[in-house]
């Protein structure tokens, strides 16, 4: 859908969208944030491959549709992600590894 899209730099994406395909923001280097609703229910590898500038995945989705493919993020600039406070499937901290992508920080602030 965005792959290669030099110009996008945020993404919130709407609540209808229930799948978001394989390589559909590669390469988007000015992507810096994305939202994820909870409508989501499958990721596509290589989704933020190449996306060096993404820091801040505002996830709304459970811990397992992002890993579902250990690929989602492995080359992304990813060092947050922001869940749901009351989703059981996410753990709160620093350094870990999440969807192929090392050092990441969660925080469950989201409602």
């Amino acid at each position: 859908a965005f792959y290669n899209c030099s110009g996008l730099n945020s993404c919130c994406l709407g609540t209808s969208i229930t799948n978001i395909g394989e390589d559909a923001f590669y390469s988007c280097v000015a992507l810096t944030s994305v939202t994820i609703p909870s409508s989501v229910t499958s990721i596509g590898a290589g989704v933020f491959a190449n996306c060096s500038a993404l820091t801040t995945v505002n996830c709304r989705v459970t811990k397992t549709i992002l890993e579902y493919s250990d690929v989602v993020l492995g080359s992304s600039g990813v060092t947050n992600i922001h869940a749901l406070a009351s989703d059981t499937t996410w753990t709160a901290g620093a350094g870990q590894t999440i969807a192929g992508k090392t050092g990441i920080t969660v925080t469950k602030d989201l409602t």
